[in-house]
């Protein structure tokens, strides 16, 4: 991407603007990246003050009582609550955001360390089903997506452990065709039905459905049996992929999955390095294959028919 520096020198170069409209630019421009270094700084100091007090804690935390820690876990919930509840009410978001955002994790927290006080038969896909039962009301309060964001993995993380991580791996051996294509499946429908929609939820599913999607893959791909049934495999869900970039116009997600196509295009090609002949009659006729579908797609497009 071309520097706001080398754009208004050649606006200035082509007449477009003068070279004191150059320099009024300019001066924006940086006049508005201070709050944004500023408060980049502020945040970094907070979270080194924060990470300093947990390790802290946690060096005495086998010497602290379990009633302080169930005090002080309550207390910081509830006044969490609280303080986003007044900062709604007078609208200051920012403050209700923070609030918020220290009230979800302490629901996470509070769960953990009340199931570790009274010994609760509370596993990892329980306490995160419970956490993202008991916090989901905070997310819908909160404006930003951040909550919305951490969320979606606890349903994921939820499913995943009820599945039983060692499960699905044995169903990806046993049937990786039949697996990919399910839980592929499942995860292109969420791509393409949640990105025609702009709410926090939805961009938060938008994303995390791209993020498991590539993972679903590379397991399929590694499942089957033979390297080409493993290329053609990844080959066809990452087409799919590519297709719904390109109609959807999604030009960071087109150029991801390009890339792994590519490297997934180069590892099948080290994989079959030995049969040069074979493998070099199958991408040459890949490639005219290709190069033949533009030039098609080119002229219909020249001659209006598409």
């Amino acid at each position: 991407m071309i520097s706001l520096d080398k754009k208004t020198r050649r606006w200035v170069n082509k007449n477009i603007i003068s070279m004191a409209q150059r320099e009024q630019i300019l001066e924006q421009e940086h006049m508005a990246r201070k709050p944004f270094v500023f408060f980049s700084f502020v945040w970094l100091g907070i979270f080194l003050l924060i990470l300093g007090i947990g390790s802290l804690i946690g060096s005495f935390w086998h010497t602290i009582p379990e009633s302080i820690k169930l005090g002080v876990a309550t207390l910081l919930l509830f006044s969490s609550l609280i303080f986003s509840a007044l900062a709604i009410k007078k609208e200051k978001q920012k403050i209700a955001e923070v609030a918020l955002c220290v009230a979800f994790f302490m629901i996470g927290g509070g769960i953990g360390l009340v199931a570790q006080i009274f010994n609760l038969p509370v596993n990892g896909s329980t306490g995160l089903f419970l956490w993202l039962f008991l916090s989901f009301g905070i997310v819908l309060l909160s404006k930003h997506r951040l909550l919305a964001f951490l969320w979606i993995p606890l349903f994921f993380g939820g499913v995943i452990g009820y599945m039983k991580l060692e499960l699905l791996l044995l169903f990806f051996e046993q049937s990786p065709l039949f697996a990919t294509t399910l839980l592929g499946g499942i995860l292109i429908c969420l791509i393409y039905l949640s990105h025609f929609f702009t709410d926090k939820f939805a961009v938060s599913l938008y994303h995390w459905s791209i993020f498991l999607y590539f993972p679903i893959v590379f397991l399929g791909d590694i499942a089957m049996n033979k390297p080409y049934q493993g290329f053609l495999l990844s080959l066809a869900f990452l087409g799919i992929l590519l297709f719904f970039a390109v109609t959807a116009r999604r030009t960071i997600l087109f150029n991801v999955t390009g890339f792994f196509i590519i490297l997934r295009i180069l590892l099948f090609y080290f994989q079959n390095i030995h049969h040069l002949y074979h493998t070099g009659l199958a991408f040459i006729m890949a490639g005219t294959g290709l190069l033949c579908c533009i030039g098609i797609w080119v002229f219909l497009k020249k001659k209006n028919i598409i």
